[in-house]
């Protein structure tokens, strides 16, 4: 293995959804994923468009927005986008964008369901992380909405 794929499986091992597959299942990964580069400014997801495939960025910086326009953050090396999205079949949820010139290695949705699909115990060890980030993201987008009703109720509370 060159020292180019033994660094791609360490940023894939990184990556939440992805931690406890074996050597092996990440090797499967590394061999499935392709290398895109994007140019600054160039759109790499579009909010609503169905999620095809995923990607970890290995160099740049992209830039994440809403449907509006307004930035909600940043992705750099070593980052995933999309792979909940490739997972659970949901269209993007926001924009993302190169900041500037950016490389990124992609993994499309049809390769990896079918690496999945001959890995039975890699597909339910994914499912289970992917339900993990899920619940983390509902509880807290849960705490976001009580601490909004609780400024909303008390601004009620001070009206005359």
């Amino acid at each position: 293995m060159s020292s180019q794929q033994t660094n791609l499986l360490q940023v894939l091992r990184k990556i939440s959804i992805l931690e406890g597959l074996s050597g092996t299942q990440m090797t499967g990964l590394l061999r499935i994923a392709q290398s895109q580069t994007f140019e600054a400014g160039q759109a790499v997801y579009i909010s609503g468009q169905p999620s095809e495939e995923m990607l970890v960025l290995l160099q740049g910086q992209l830039v994440i927005t809403n449907a509006y326009g307004d930035e909600l953050g940043e992705v750099v090396p070593t980052q995933p986008i999309g792979a909940v999205g490739v997972i659970t079949g949901q269209p993007r949820q926001v924009n993302i964008t190169a900041s500037r010139r950016s490389v990124a290695m992609v993994i499309s949705k049809s390769r990896l369901d079918e690496l999945l699909a001959d890995d039975p115990a890699m597909h339910v060890l994914i499912l289970k992380k992917v339900i993990a980030v899920l619940s983390q993201r509902l509880a807290s987008s849960n705490q976001q909405n009580n601490e909004l009703q609780w400024r909303l109720t008390d601004t009620d509370e001070e009206k005359p």
